[in-house]
């Protein structure tokens, strides 16, 4: 029981982070559109730090989609499938996620790395960007080790803590 409240305040805090950085994103723009309509100053960077918090709130969105099993798919096939077929399906669908959320984790290490090595800076206010790659390469791990926590559930045919929904409510 320790290890599902785990993962589930891990997910939790996972999803804080990325609605966080939504939440930046959303006021930067609106902060930088209100002052150059208004005083013709928009913030410095505004589009640069916007769109680097982007990637920051998509990698660590893909964590909280892994663990709680909610990506893009068609259940077409799945719903033709016997119980058997259903949880067989599963596990092959979640090692192929798991595989590529690893996959997308290393490529995205060396790409930070190459960013560091490079000394890439934002245009006007000349601030490094390698910590912003580094903060979404975290959410791309955090990506992965939820993927393969969910893909451990699924292979020992236990729900996720949050997927215990009372079928006569849900």
């Amino acid at each position: 029981m320790a290890n599902k409240s785990l993962l589930l305040a891990s997910a939790n805090l996972i999803e804080r982070i990325a609605a966080i950085a939504f939440a930046v994103i959303t006021a930067l723009m609106f902060g930088s559109a209100v002052l150059r309509y208004t005083i013709n100053a928009p913030i410095p960077d505004a589009f640069d730090f916007s769109r680097l918090l982007l990637g920051i709130a998509v990698f660590w969105g893909l964590a909280s989609l892994a663990y709680r099993d909610e990506h893009i798919r068609m259940d077409l096939v799945w719903s033709l499938l016997g119980p058997r077929g259903q949880r067989l399906l599963d596990v092959v669908s979640g090692i192929i996620i798991a595989l590529f959320l690893i996959a997308l984790s290393w490529q995205m290490l060396s790409q930070v790395q190459s960013i560091y090595r490079a000394g890439d800076l934002t245009f006007e206010t000349r601030v490094p960007i390698w910590p912003f790659y580094a903060t979404a390469w975290i959410g791309t791990v955090a990506a992965a080790a939820m993927g393969c926590a969910r893909l451990v559930l699924t292979i020992l045919g236990r729900p996720a803590p949050d997927d215990n929904i009372d079928p006569q409510v849900g």
